[in-house]
């Protein structure tokens, strides 16, 4: 199968990867984390893998120490002919147009990160209109969170109808056992139908010895009776 047939056939999809480029594309001062040496590469190295793999597709992750500049993530895209789309990493005032030319590049949504910024970019100025208007592009929300930060977040996304798509599966503290706030905040939201969780990246979550121990007892409870649509993706990083 040609590139270019595949890219028009949707299989499987790689959901959380990164990308870094090159010094043409500088990071925000003080950046979060920088990559190390052993995630660099190219877009065509990235595309063989997914091939090897037998995936069609991947979703591109707005890396954080870029802050909201996706020229790197954007480019990528547009090099992958089609097989790449994006989360993009946004300002709460980021004008319609704006929006409008990220959808036109491949961008499906935006992040917020809870365990980086907490409530702001869900309660600041602007955050209700840039809400409104995700939900108006059907465009997910992508919320990244760990222990119990999606349970104070989670009543604000509802009422703004938004779809929500919780990374590497809320990183629960196993030990605390499927009853935890956070945990059972994600559930709640996946009762609504309109969202998806992310098998990914289980190696973020430290405490976890066995990275099935709470995605797998909870996988008939999300599909079956919370409405939720899983993901999988293995969290890498990819530069070029």
């Amino acid at each position: 199968m040609t590139l270019g047939n595949r890219s028009s056939i949707v299989g499987a999809i790689d959901c959380h990867v990164h990308v870094f480029c090159d010094a043409d594309y500088p990071y925000a001062d003080n950046p979060v984390y920088e990559p190390r040496p052993d995630q660099k590469g190219t877009v065509g190295t990235f595309l063989a893998t997914l091939d090897t793999h037998g995936l069609t597709h991947g979703l591109l992750i707005g890396a954080q120490p870029y802050g909201s500049d996706n020229r790197c993530m954007l480019d990528a895209i547009a090099e992958s002919r089609g097989r790449l789309k994006g989360i993009a990493l946004v300002r709460t005032g980021i004008t319609d147009r704006e929006l409008t030319r990220l959808a036109d590049r491949g961008v499906v949504g935006i992040r917020i990160n809870l365990s980086t910024d907490g409530m702001r970019p869900l309660t600041e100025r602007g955050a209700k209109r840039l809400l409104r208007r995700i939900c108006e592009m059907n465009w997910f929300v992508e919320i990244h969170c760990q222990m119990d930060e999606l349970a104070e977040a989670a009543p604000l996304l509802q009422t703004t109808g938004v779809r929500v798509l919780i990374d590497h599966f809320g990183r629960p503290n196993p030990e605390r056992g499927l009853m935890q706030p956070g945990f059972q905040a994600l559930l709640e939201i996946g009762k609504t139908g309109g969202g998806a969780v992310k098998l990914s990246g289980p190696f973020s979550v430290r405490s976890m010895a066995r990275p099935t121990s709470i995605a797998t007892p909870s996988l008939p409870r999300r599909s079956k009776h919370s409405g939720w649509r899983t993901a999988s993706g293995v969290r890498t990083g990819h530069s070029f």
